[in-house]
């Protein structure tokens, strides 16, 4: 059982023979670019005598095929006249067919050994790994190790499939990122790839993840940090991928509160790990941001700089190369290839400011350019370089129908994640009733059915029980396409569901000036006062385990209060303080369900007794009602890891929240120790324990707690540290960086027409 060869393009098959030659041969072979070569794929010069090799990529071919190019290949060959001519195909060749291929090269072939086919080539990556590990793209198409990595992560990747797997393999440029990534993740065991919208990020994230989960190691791709801690096995090899950790469109200090501290601590945990390693994608904007308004991310405990990668600057031969990939895996009409190939637009278009993977994406997916246009494909693929915001808008104004934006709206309001379908329905039918309504649009009852049909594939997926972006592009689309107030009014009033409404309220804030703001906060009124129903009693999704699955079908209760007084403190409308109040009284536990976010609870307490929201009967009560949620909490017990949270919080803010929540962290820290011995037992890794140790650390400093107390705890962990064995150090895969000769940066228009030549030719 071997490679294949289907998921390489020619190019690829070109690279891969060129390396395995060599190395066969002991000789350094020129490359040449594929096409019209006069028969020179490379080319080895020594002591002058010549050694011309070529490469025919012809996966699953037949032999007649090959015999015939070979002799429309002959009289090239015979004028070059090499000392030794060697050829390298993808075709199955047994003996016999090798003498008829070997007849129709002619004398320059000095032996039919020179000819090496499928098995031949098999044979030579089997002992020549340093080159197969090299080739990212051949052994990561291989099917077995596909269905390994799938089979692996079944857990938190059930939702991507073999199939997509190997569509991106296919379509993926190899280029220098990928081994300076594997540095950057060796030295630091973390990885942040940042760059603009569009460049590959989460490309490269993914064949770096996958390549580890190749070689083992369990892939756990997160939708946010508690999965991370959930899945977090000490004793297994695990590689954790976080796609845009930051977001994908805005980032504002509260929502990067909810992230910071937790994400500073995932990555001390990992980096403490040696069989862990931590992938992150975010772009550039946002991480920068993200630094100046952090402590955690700008701080010396954490360098998040040493893990940075930015990607998004590519040679003029990688640009090329994924157009070129983009194209040969497409279904793109040999005439629009042709529009490209045979004018200098193909130049242009590489060379051009704008380039973008994201808009070679969407350019060579034929849905989007019927046979038609062939002759213009090339002029089309100019305009739209010169105004990328045209990717969406043309097909978003004139392609659909009005039930298809108004569904795209309502994804747009939903989790960045995807949005489950049973909430989607819901959301659609209460914009687009009121949108119908107001624009004097017919409806059906069939038109979410209808909507979603059109929509998926070109602008939406459905994974399983959820609906997404297709792209993250058209979510950049939608987040510039509306705003206006009006809009954001006719959302507010339509909303049916918590997430939704915050999400339209932060649209809303990003773009409107604050007078606007005060009428769209108003319209929420009619929205807070038929969905203020305990969250007790709404339907929960915290047991899927589906990649795009959002934390919750609706917000926490501490959430759904702080968007209440959110809209409270700039209308002064008392019915938002009200509803507040309602959700604060009801009668449970403040148990993780209902209230997770303890010290989003603290911050609120806080802003509160500050004066922030103003000042009433009414404020106190709510301040004091989220005290005894705090408190419940506290007193039945919470994680080690979030107590060290909220009692650091408290002891920022002591001066203005309650002092029996004090006096409730006191206890629970007094508690803490007390179960320390059972605690360390039920860890199993030397890290886990350094880490446990830093936060009994922190602990022992915000509470009263004896000397003798803090020894015997320090004690125990040191017992437990002794008896467990050092994990080894280097656990990660050995790719090889490709060795190439001679640059590789510089890459002419002749090079590129030779490349690209290839997909028109017959």
């Amino acid at each position: 059982m071997g490679y294949d060869f289907r998921t390489l393009s020619a190019a690829d098959f070109e690279d891969l023979t060129i390396d395995l030659i060599s190395e066969y041969l002991e000789a350094r072979f020129e490359s040449f670019g594929p096409g019209p070569d006069g028969g020179i794929d490379g080319r080895h010069s020594s002591a002058g005598k010549t050694i011309i090799l070529q490469a025919k990529h012809y996966p699953g071919s037949s032999v007649p095929k090959l015999i015939s190019t070979m002799k429309k290949e002959r009289t090239a060959i015979d004028k070059l006249q090499p000392d030794r001519y060697v050829l390298a195909t993808s075709t199955s060749l047994s003996p016999g067919a090798k003498r008829k291929v070997g007849l129709a090269i002619g004398p320059s072939l000095r032996s039919d050994s020179d000819i090496f086919g499928f098995s031949d080539l098999n044979k030579l990556i089997r002992d020549y790994p340093r080159i197969e590990r090299s080739h990212i793209k051949l052994w990561l198409s291989n099917t077995s190790v596909l269905e390994r990595i799938v089979n692996a992560a079944s857990k938190t990747f059930s939702e991507v499939t073999i199939q997509e797997i190997n569509e991106r393999v296919e379509k993926y440029a190899q280029n220098p990122s990928f081994f300076e990534a594997k540095e950057i993740l060796d030295a630091h065991r973390v990885l942040i790839v940042s760059g603009p919208p569009g460049v590959g990020k989460t490309t490269l994230a993914e064949m770096l993840s996958y390549s580890f989960s190749s070689e083992g190691w369990q892939l756990t791709a997160l939708r946010n940090l508690s999965d991370g801690y959930a899945n977090f096995n000490s004793k297994e090899k695990q590689i954790f991928f976080f796609d845009d950790f930051l977001g994908k469109v805005s980032l504002d200090r509260k929502s990067l509160s909810n992230i910071d501290s937790e994400l500073n601590r995932f990555i001390r945990k990992v980096k403490k790990t040696p069989n862990k390693r931590f992938v992150l994608t975010t772009r550039a904007y946002i991480l920068e941001e993200a630094r100046r308004i952090s402590e955690y991310l700008s701080g010396s405990q954490v360098d998040v700089t040493k893990y940075v990668l930015d990607v998004g600057v590519y040679t003029r031969k990688i640009r090329a190369r994924i157009l070129y990939n983009h194209l040969s895996a497409s279904e793109i009409s040999k005439g629009s290839i042709e529009s490209l190939v045979q004018g200098s637009s193909l130049f242009d278009i590489i060379d051009h400011k704008n380039y973008n993977p994201r808009i070679v994406e969407w350019m060579t997916d034929p849905s989007h350019f019927p046979p038609a246009t062939s002759p213009r494909y090339a002029e089309f693929f100019l305009e739209l370089l010169d105004n990328p915001h045209r990717l969406w808008e043309i097909a978003f104004r004139e392609h659909i129908s009005d039930k298809c934006r108004h569904l795209l709206y309502a994804v747009f309001f939903g989790p960045e994640t995807g949005i489950l379908i049973s909430d989607l329905r819901e959301i659609f039918h209460g914009f687009h009733k009121a949108l119908c309504e107001k624009y004097k649009i017919p409806r059906n009852n069939k038109d979410f059915e209808d909507a979603l049909k059109i929509l998926e594939g070109g602008f939406v997926k459905i994974q399983r029980d959820r609906v997404a972006f297709v792209n993250p592009s058209l979510r950049d689309f939608m987040k510039s396409h509306i705003d206006t107030k009006e809009e954001f009014i006719d959302f507010a009033l339509s909303s049916h569901k918590w997430f939704c409404s915050r999400n339209i309220w932060r649209g809303a804030q990003s773009k409107l000036d604050s007078a606007d703001l005060v009428e769209v906060a108003s319209a929420f009124s009619s929205f807070a006062k038929d969905y203020s129903e305990p969250a007790s009693l709404r339907i929960r999704d915290r047991q899927s385990t589906s990649f795009f699955s959002p934390t919750l079908s609706d917000l926490d209760n501490i959430d759904i209060i702080m968007l209440l007084m959110e809209w409270w403190k700039i209308t002064s409308d008392i019915y938002f303080l009200c509803q507040s109040l309602i959700v604060a009284r009801q009668n449970d536990d403040g148990s993780d369900t209902l209230w997770s976010d303890r010290v989003g609870i603290l911050d609120l307490i806080y802003e509160i007794n500050e004066g922030q929201h103003g000042s009433s009967e009414n404020l106190l009560e709510l301040s004091g009602l989220l005290s005894k949620k705090i408190i419940l909490a506290l007193d039945r017990g919470i994680e080690t890891e979030e107590l060290d949270l909220v009692s650091e919080e408290f002891e920022r803010r002591s001066e203005s929240l309650p002092k029996s929540v004090g006096a409730a962290i006191e206890n629970a820290i007094h508690r803490e120790f007390s179960v320390v011995h059972q605690a360390v037992c039920d860890i199993d890794s030397e890290s886990s324990l350094e880490e446990y140790r830093s936060f009994v650390d922190s602990l022992s400093k915000r509470a009263n707690v004896e000397q003798y107390v803090i020894e015997d705890a320090f004690s125990m962990i040191d017992c437990r540290m002794n008896e467990i064995s050092q994990e080894p150090d280097d656990d990660s895969p050995s790719f090889q960086q490709r060795r190439r000769t001679g640059n590789e940066d510089f890459y002419s228009n002749a090079d590129i027409k030779n490349l690209f030549s290839s997909l028109i030719s017959d």
